[in-house]
C-alpha cells in the first residue's frame, strides 16, 4: 500500500509543478533524484519526439557541453606520451623491394615500405610501436657525400625522421659503406584507417636505396642484407 501512495504522490507533485523529486520535497530539475543511480540498459544523450538519443559506443565517455546542452559522447584524447596498458594484437614485419635512385633534393616513396591499418570500432583505441631500419648507398664511388633523411609518413604527414649518410676514408680502404639508420615511433589511434610509409629525401648527392650489394667483395647471394625494413607491433590499449 505504501507503494501505492508514494507513487500517487510523485504523480501529483509532477502534475503541480512540472518537476519531480525522487527522495526530495523540492526538486530542482524535471527529475532531481536525491541519492544513488542504477541502470540496466543504455543511456541515450538527445533525440526528441520522434528520435531516440546517442547511445555512444563502447569506452567513450560522457562530456558535458555546458547549461542547457546535451552532453555529448566523446573519445578520450591520447597522445604518443601518454602511458597505456593493454594486449598485443598483432605483429606485422614490411620490408623494401625494388631498388631506387634518390636524386638530391628529392623525395620518394621506398619501394614495399607501405603499411595500411584500420582500427576497428570495437576497439576503440590501439597503440602502434614502430621499429624501422633504413640502408642508402651512393650510386658511385666517387663524387660528393651523400646524406640524407629516412622519414616516416602518416596518411602523408611525415610524423618522424632520422638522418643517414655513408662512410669513406681518404685512403679509399671503406668505399660507401651504408651507415645502418633505426627509426622508432609509437601512436595512439582511434577507430578509423591509416597509411604509413617510409620516404627518403636526399639532400646531397644520388642515393640508392633497397639496393642489392651484388658488387660488395664477398657478396654471398644474400638479396635482403641492404633492404629497408619495418617491424610494426600493435597493442589493443585499455
Amino acid at each position: 500500500m505504501k507503494k501505492h501512495i508514494s507513487f500517487l504522490g510523485l504523480i501529483l507533485c509532477t502534475l503541480s509543478f512540472g518537476q519531480t523529486g525522487v527522495n526530495t520535497n523540492t526538486p530542482q530539475k524535471e527529475l532531481h533524484v536525491n541519492g544513488s543511480l542504477q541502470l540496466t540498459s543504455e543511456l541515450n544523450m538527445g533525440g526528441n519526439a520522434s528520435t531516440s538519443g546517442d547511445t555512444g559506443i563502447r569506452r567513450k565517455y560522457l562530456q558535458s557541453q555546458g547549461p542547457n546542452a546535451t552532453p555529448i559522447w566523446n573519445t578520450p584524447v591520447l597522445t604518443a606520451t601518454t602511458p597505456t596498458t593493454g594486449t598485443l594484437s598483432s605483429i606485422s614485419y614490411v620490408k623494401g623491394t625494388t631498388a631506387i635512385n634518390v636524386e638530391a633534393g628529392t623525395t620518394v616513396l621506398i619501394p614495399g615500405m607501405t603499411f595500411i591499418h584500420t582500427v576497428p570500432e570495437s576497439i576503440n583505441t590501439q597503440v602502434i610501436n614502430f621499429t624501422i631500419t633504413g640502408y642508402m648507398s651512393k650510386t658511385t664511388t666517387t663524387g660528393l657525400v651523400t646524406q640524407g633523411v629516412f622519414a616516416l609518413y602518416q596518411n602523408n604527414v611525415k610524423v618522424t625522421s632520422t638522418y643517414a649518410s655513408v662512410a669513406n676514408d681518404s685512403g679509399a680502404s671503406i668505399v660507401n659503406l651504408p651507415i645502418p639508420v633505426t627509426l622508432l615511433y609509437k601512436v595512439i589511434l582511434p577507430p578509423g584507417t591509416y597509411n604509413f610509409n617510409l620516404r627518403y629525401t636526399s639532400w646531397t648527392g644520388t642515393a640508392r636505396i633497397n639496393y642489392v650489394p651484388s658488387t660488395y667483395t664477398g657478396y654471398n647471394g644474400d638479396s635482403e642484407s641492404m633492404l629497408s625494413k619495418m617491424q610494426v607491433m600493435i597493442f589493443n590499449a585499455s
